[in-house]
């Protein structure tokens, strides 16, 4: 899955390409947690999460799911929320493999919305 909440700049098709690209060239998780950390002055976005949502296999359980330009305490307190369960983000991710930008979102619950609000005072 890869998140993407942008700035008020359209992303051109040849940049979402590049940071397509630079994602499946990653040899390596340090790699990847490289390109994900530049996407987002790459690509004019404010944040970028890449998340793996299947299942990692006991081979790699200790590895992380994924990597995330937020910040730390956003990432904490989106744990002890429990949010994942309610993301659309997560839900559009298990959809569909492209990326995509929050303002694409169909937000349906109130505890949607509740999510969405919060992640903005970050």
């Amino acid at each position: 899955m890869l998140k993407m909440k942008s700035s008020s700049r359209q992303m051109r098709p040849v940049a979402l390409q590049d940071m397509l690209t630079a994602i499946t060239q990653a040899a390596s998780l340090q790699d990847l947690d490289h390109v994900v950390g530049t996407l987002p002055q790459k690509g004019g976005l404010f944040h970028v999460v890449y998340h793996y949502l299947g299942d990692l296999g006991p081979k790699v359980a200790d590895l992380p799911p994924g990597f995330a330009t937020y910040p730390e305490e956003w990432v904490t307190r989106y744990l002890q929320q429990d949010y994942a369960q309610v993301d659309p983000v997560v839900r559009r991710a298990r959809e569909s493999l492209l990326p995509f930008e929050w303002r694409e979102l169909n937000v349906e619950s109130a505890d949607q919305q509740k999510l969405l609000n919060d992640a903005r005072d970050f």
